[in-house]
């Protein structure tokens, strides 16, 4: 009995000690402005309520989570706890054409270049991109790009029922976009993807035909899939999004930033908010303070 009782303290003490850690670990990575110098995704804004889908814990939530919630933390989200035991909190920006192997999920490439300071005159810079996903069979990565590049409306007709395959953002990215960040040499290395884009999945507002597109936006489904946090989805515009028109909000001056997904409404289409949430509802798609974030397959 003495043994037993003995056995039941130490499992005790041990869970007790497993629960400190994580609450002290948890609290270390307390929510940091998005765009901290030096910051990954991984790391910007994370709080209590970052560590979960903003469908688990309320974005609005200023409680601790449960015991248990911390435990689920700690599971799924190893890399957090890794990089706040390390000390990280910078991130390396590799050049594609420098890479010796396949980069991760989680990286940053630079590929292209871009209109980003506002200051023509030092000419563009080279876009950093956030890599979401790898095909290593197919030796090709899914990116985003790190910051909002520009501002353009989704569509520029008010009230129409638009859809991704038809809306002018579609072909600005696949037009202008495309010819004025990359070479020649360097749009060869874009492949074509075939884009599917599902209904809105609150109203069933049709997301339309597939496509076949070099460069587009993420979907609401892809979002949710790819980014872990609400701290993760929180994006910068660059200064020169901002003087064509994208909002910052907030101490850590975040945008919203479009998704290619459908909105509640006809003529509206879906996006992220400054504070990172998934809005499915959307708004109007002549709206012209919205960030652009390309996306795109790469062949590495």
């Amino acid at each position: 009995m003495k043994a037993n009782c003995m056995l039941v303290v130490a499992r005790v003490g041990l869970a007790a000690l497993l629960l400190a850690a994580c609450v002290g670990l948890a609290a270390a990575l307390q929510p940091q402005q998005a765009e901290a110098a030096g910051y990954t995704p991984h790391l910007q804004s994370v709080g209590w309520k970052d560590w979960f889908d903003d469908e688990t814990v309320a974005a609005t939530s200023s409680q601790p989570p449960c015991f248990e919630a911390i435990f689920y933390a700690a599971s799924m989200y190893p890399k957090y706890i890794a990089k706040g035991l390390s000390g990280e909190t910078t991130h390396t920006t590799t050049p594609l054409d420098d890479l010796n192997d396949l980069p991760q999920p989680g990286d940053y490439i630079t590929f292209g270049n871009y209109e980003q300071d506002n200051n023509t005159s030092n000419g563009k810079e080279p876009i950093e991109w956030f890599v979401l996903d790898v095909d290593e069979d197919n030796n090709k990565a899914l990116v985003v790009s790190k910051y909002a590049l520009d501002c353009q409306y989704y569509h520029g007709e008010d009230g129409d029922p638009i859809t991704w395959e038809k809306c002018d953002l579609r072909y600005w990215l696949n037009g202008d976009f495309l010819l004025d960040a990359f070479t020649g040499k360097e749009r060869l290395r874009i492949p074509y993807t075939t884009v599917h884009t599902p209904d809105n999945p609150t109203s069933g507002q049709p997301g339309g035909n597939d496509t076949s597109d070099q460069i587009f936006l993420l979907s609401i489904g892809e979002v949710r899939s790819y980014f872990f946090s609400n701290g993760e989805r929180m994006c910068v515009p660059t200064a020169y999004a901002v003087a064509q028109g994208a909002e910052q909000e907030g101490s850590a001056d975040t945008c919203v930033w479009w998704m290619r997904s459908p909105g509640y409404n006809i003529g509206d289409a879906a996006f992220v908010t400054a504070e990172g949430l998934v809005n499915v509802d959307g708004d109007s798609c002549c709206d012209r303070y919205i960030g652009v974030r390309p996306a795109m397959w790469l062949n590495l």
